[in-house]
């Protein structure tokens, strides 16, 4: 069998390479039109509410109709990314690698 290290070195792109990939811009690449505006707005706010919408009254039906169990873990379910995400930046606030600013943690935490 041959040496691997030669196959695996042709297989690296270097720096210059890289830089010189230049990707195709459309007319007008730097404006966001307003149907765009409205599908964000409908995919990332509007979807979002009714989903948050939906599991608030999944886990009111649970608590109402005593399975408590089931709405217990249901709300677990939704709190997990959040919390996960604080413990994350609060992490990375404490003992990460390059410490936030009080300020940027402070945003971080709002929305967590």
């Amino acid at each position: 069998m041959g040496d691997r290290s030669d196959s695996v070195e042709m297989n690296l792109v270097t720096q210059h390479q890289v830089t010189q990939v230049k990707m195709p811009r459309s007319r007008g690449a730097d404006r966001v039109s307003v149907t765009e505006l409205f599908m964000i707005f409908v995919v990332d706010v509007v979807l979002a509410l009714i989903k948050t919408y939906s599991e608030v009254n999944l886990v009111r039906h649970f608590f109402d109709e005593d399975h408590f169990s089931y709405g217990c873990i249901t709300l677990a379910i939704m709190l997990l990314p959040g919390t996960l995400e604080f413990l994350t930046y609060t992490w990375f606030k404490c003992c990460g690698p390059d410490p936030m600013a009080w300020g940027t943690y402070l945003w971080w935490v709002g929305f967590s």
